[in-house]
C-alpha cells in the first residue's frame, strides 16, 4: 500500500492514540494533536521523521465560551394549525 498521511485529533489517548499507533506501524506519516504536547513525545522518538506533534488549542486564551440558548419548553406540535 502507498504511504498515506493521517491527521489525528486526540492522539494522546483512547481511540486517537490507537489510530496513530496503527498508522505509524503500517509505515504511514501522522500529524497528531493533543492538549498536552508532552504526551506525544514517545511517537516522535519511536518514529523519527514520520510523526508531527501539534498542540491543540480549543480557543484563544482571551476568548469567552459561547452558549446556545434554547427554550425551556418545546411548543406542542398540535398547537399549530395550518
Amino acid at each position: 500500500m502507498a504511504e498515506q498521511v493521517w491527521f489525528v485529533t486526540g492522539a494522546s489517548r483512547g481511540l486517537g492514540r490507537s489510530v496513530v499507533e496503527e498508522a505509524l506501524a503500517a509505515g504511514h506519516r501522522v500529524a497528531g494533536t493533543a492538549r498536552r504536547i508532552d504526551a506525544l513525545a514517545e511517537f516522535g522518538r519511536t518514529y523519527p521523521g514520520r510523526f508531527l506533534a501539534l498542540l491543540k488549542r480549543m480557543m484563544h486564551p482571551s476568548a469567552r465560551p459561547v452558549g446556545l440558548l434554547l427554550p425551556k419548553t418545546r411548543p406542542d406540535p398540535g398547537s399549530h394549525k395550518g
